[in-house]
């Protein structure tokens, strides 16, 4: 796909020209360390810039958002580029309030400058819940806006993540941490046409964690019964300390 890709004369739902941009930097950098292939949530997917990309690379991608108007724009755009973008991408409004999806329902979570949305008293659960829906093995990219206390009085509707707190929270629940990177800016304000200041975030935290996959189980019994053959007949005593290894 060329970049951008624009309608002409379209306007997306932020007041702004209509068009297709190209993935956030965070995706191709990471993809080298993504599965292969399966299914994506893109959650926060806005009008699907990074659902587009991911979905021209072959994964089926599942594009959530609580905003009608972004997938509004997303529905144009992925119309307008047809192809893998169009068929791959299934494009979902909702948030993780309401279930919509299985647990480890995905390869692959990403959530990309979407997270400051929601609520400040949810944030560490918000990342409990995307990690949930990841298979085991399966990777999660979050990148989210970050900022110290001082700077989220300052920015008081926005969630903004502490800095390492993001990567904290994978670790502490037993997520390799693959990459881990803060990026910390003082706060910038801007003056609009409209003569309202405007207070601006550029603070992130960038994170790539994948899930551990489950502890492999022992059958105890398999296990006591191979002992007892271990030096009288070793070719059964391995048969049967491999299925102790592998029992359900």
């Amino acid at each position: 796909m060329n970049y951008p890709l624009t309608i002409p004369g379209a306007i997306n739902a932020d007041g702004d020209p209509l068009s297709l941009e190209p993935p956030h930097l965070f995706i191709t950098q990471a993809q080298e360390h993504l599965p292969e292939a399966g299914r994506v949530l893109d959650y926060g997917a806005g009008n699907g810039n990074n659902s587009a990309y991911l979905a021209e690379q072959g994964y089926q991608v599942f594009a959530v958002d609580i905003d009608a108007g972004y997938l509004r724009d997303s529905q144009r755009l992925l119309a307008a580029a047809g192809g893998a973008a169009l068929d791959n991408v299934h494009l979902v409004r909702g948030d993780l309030e309401a279930p919509m999806f299985r647990d480890g329902s995905f390869d692959i979570v990403i959530s990309s400058l979407a997270l400051q949305c929601t609520q400040k008293a949810e944030a560490a659960n918000t990342l409990r819940k995307l990690g949930a829906l990841t298979k085991p093995g399966g990777v999660n990219l979050i990148v989210a806006y970050i900022g110290t206390p001082e700077q989220q009085q300052q920015k008081p509707t926005y969630n903004l993540y502490e800095p390492g707190q993001i990567e904290a929270e994978y670790a502490q629940a037993g997520w390799e941490i693959m990459s881990a990177s803060d990026e910390l800016h003082d706060l910038h304000q801007t003056v609009g046409s409209d003569g309202a200041a405007r207070t601006w975030v550029s603070s992130k935290s960038i994170v790539l964690a994948r899930r551990p996959e489950p502890a492999a189980r022992v059958d105890q019994d398999l296990l006591a019964r191979a002992e007892y053959y271990r030096r009288s007949d070793p070719e059964f005593y391995e048969l049967l300390l491999q299925q102790a290894h592998t029992a359900a």
